[in-house]
């Protein structure tokens, strides 16, 4: 999947294509097993895309499910159920987004996001330590002293094999795709939304436009 595999954080600001990442991931996932994508905000609007861009890459439909949760108690139950739910032939899992595990409304000031670094995040990462599958979780971002980051980002990069970022200028087609790091973003990849809808993935900044391989290490999602 674009030279990623293992647990994927994608973070970003509202609109910044967060969800197509996503589902370009997914779509190139369906040709070697099943997807689940858990839906945690009620928005469906990318279920349109992910039918076109499982079309185009030539994947399969029906190896896709979307599981519709809301209120983070359920989103977090159903999280940790996962390990004795999930379909064996799963080849990845999204869960978008994954703050909604989160109390987001602050009720429980002491105990507020313990969830994440001790419940959630471990079993996410479980699955792919014992089953060898990918995990791509999408987080909500809030503007903080400087500029926006992921809600929970301590507790979630320590978990990520791949933190990426993701941001879109104002008015621009093309989202930047970059990896987070300590001494800051360094370019991945660009992705722009074609008039059919397909998510095309590109080098960053490469002058040719290729499109990115599918292969990682000793593994294809191909």
């Amino acid at each position: 999947m674009f030279g990623l595999d293992g647990l994927i954080h994608l973070s970003g600001v509202a609109g910044s294509g967060k969800t197509l990442f996503a589902v370009a991931l997914a779509s190139k996932a369906t040709r070697n097993g099943k997807v689940l994508w858990i839906n945690t905000d009620a928005k469906t609007a990318f279920v349109n895309h992910l039918k076109v861009n499982i079309d185009s890459v030539g994947g399969d439909r029906t190896a896709s499910s979307i599981l519709p949760i809301v209120g983070h108690k359920r989103v977090r139950e159903a999280i940790l159920d996962l390990p004795n739910s999930l379909d064996n032939n799963t080849v990845l899992l999204v869960v978008d987004p994954v703050t909604r595990a989160l109390d987001m409304s602050h009720r429980e000031d002491v105990m507020w996001g313990r969830e994440m670094f001790e419940e959630v995040m471990p079993t996410l990462a479980g699955l792919v330590i014992a089953r060898g599958m990918n995990v791509v979780i999408v987080s909500e971002s809030r503007s903080f002293d400087r500029e926006p980051a992921a809600v929970f980002h301590r507790s979630i990069e320590r978990w990520a094999d791949h933190d990426l970022v993701l941001s879109r200028r104002y008015g621009a087609l093309t989202t930047d795709v970059a990896r987070y790091q300590t001494e800051g973003a360094v370019p991945f990849v660009q992705f722009t939304l074609t008039e059919e809808g397909v998510v095309k993935v590109t080098e960053f900044n490469d002058g040719n436009n290729s499109e990115v391989s599918d292969c990682s290490g000793s593994r294809c999602s191909a």
